[in-house]
């Protein structure tokens, strides 16, 4: 049974994070050109990424990603990711 929820929560992100791409490329083709905001201006906390206007699910930051948090797919994201690994460590020790 565990494998099935890792099975699905894998292919969940790896959805999330071809989506991503392509919304990324989509939104670089349109914004080519113009001056950006300075990403701190969309940083709360330094790690939570809130940009309405940028349409990423996950944002380039380093050599790891996070979430933009404007999108309504990112606290389902996390809700799915969080709520799979607690069922995962509920059926490990029961």
């Amino acid at each position: 049974m565990a494998f099935v929820i890792a099975t699905a929560i894998l292919l969940f992100v790896v959805t999330f994070v071809g989506y991503n791409a392509f919304a990324s490329q989509k939104w670089h083709q349109k914004n080519a050109g113009q001056e950006y905001k300075k990403e701190a201006e969309h940083y709360y906390w330094y790690f939570v990424y809130y940009n309405p206007d940028d349409p990423r699910l996950f944002k380039p930051r380093g050599g790891a990603y996070t979430l933009n948090f404007a999108r309504p797919t990112a606290v389902i994201s996390t809700a799915v990711l969080l709520g799979g690994y607690l069922l995962a460590l509920y059926m490990m020790y029961n």
